[in-house]
């Protein structure tokens, strides 16, 4: 029997279910980079506009910058650093982030760099829990994740030599690394891009923009979406639709009236407003179309 799982305060129990059906799917997951790279899209679209649905929402995107655009794990620290560090901050912001919210996550980690030995696993393994809880406080399920984050810290200096592993199973056999974890620690910390990193936004999202029909878990999302979506789009779809999720497309209240795909979106599980309603707002905001993308090409070319 599955265990229930209890949101902390502040936590969508909706997210804290979706994060505990994520780790029920761990032992099933086996996708290898050269499957990944290989395999052919197995199904065609769900929906044929979606490119440009892809193109005009990736395009309002680079114009309303959103919180992951600047705390999220791949913005974790400049790239500048030694590249075995960062890669340890990738993977530790990303064990952060669950069930948290972006400015919540940058504030630990920026906690933990704080520390006369810096965020490093020797220094995660040598603090008292007491204080490694205290520093990570606010995030989600913080009691849990201080016992994650010692654990793997010490797997990382036994096995790895302190680095983290570059592999989708030596990732996800880490305390409390799932698929999306994995995905993004592959692609941000060592540039190989094998799978799609699907949190509760782009599982959200994506079944809202008819993209995915009816998924039960993350994990379906991301079976879905790799089924067609093209293998270039699997680094951008994640930072992409994850700040729509934060600043537009919100859980609870969408911002429909004002968004930038609005003529074209389904709005799959979203309820639907009254007619008169909708006349009210429709004037608030025109759609963001094709030719707005071209003057915002054009003005960016001019700057």
């Amino acid at each position: 029997m599955a265990r229930s799982v209890k949101a902390e305060p502040g936590v969508d129990p909706a997210s804290v279910a979706t994060d505990a059906a994520v780790a029920a799917s761990l032992v099933s997951t086996t996708t290898t980079a050269a499957a990944a790279a290989a395999a052919p899209a197995t199904r065609p679209p769900p929906r044929k506009d979606w490119a440009d649905v892809y193109t005009r929402i990736s395009a309002w995107r680079r114009h309303h910058g959103a919180p992951v655009d600047e705390m999220g794990c791949g913005f974790s620290r400049p790239k500048t650093q030694d590249a075995k560090h960062h890669r340890y901050e990738v993977l530790t912001s990303l064990q952060l982030s669950s069930q948290t919210k972006d400015p919540v996550t940058w504030a630990a980690m920026q906690a933990l760099r704080a520390e006369p030995g810096g965020c490093t696993p020797q220094a995660i393994v040598a603090m008292d829990p007491a204080r490694l809880d205290n520093l990570i406080g606010k995030v989600g399920f913080h009691r849990r994740k201080t016992v994650y984050l010692q654990q793997t810290a010490q797997i990382l200096l036994d096995q790895y030599d302190g680095d983290i592993p570059d592999s989708l199973e030596g990732l996800m056999a880490l305390p409390g690394c799932g698929p999306k974890m994995s995905y993004l620690a592959l692609s941000s910390a060592w540039g190989k891009t094998i799978g799609i990193g699907v949190d509760t936004h782009v599982h959200r999202i994506s079944e809202r923009l008819g993209w995915t029909m009816k998924p039960k878990t993350p994990e379906d999302t991301r079976h879905q979406l790799e089924a067609w979506l093209p293998l270039d789009r699997w680094v951008d779809i994640n930072p992409m639709l994850v700040g729509f999720g934060q600043i537009q497309c919100l859980p609870i209240g969408p911002r429909c009236e004002s968004c930038p795909v609005r003529d074209a979106c389904p709005r799959v599980g979203v309820p639907r407003r009254s007619a008169k309603a909708t006349a009210r707002t429709v004037k608030m905001a025109d759609t963001y179309s094709m030719a707005d993308l071209a003057k915002d090409e054009a003005v960016k070319q001019e700057t």
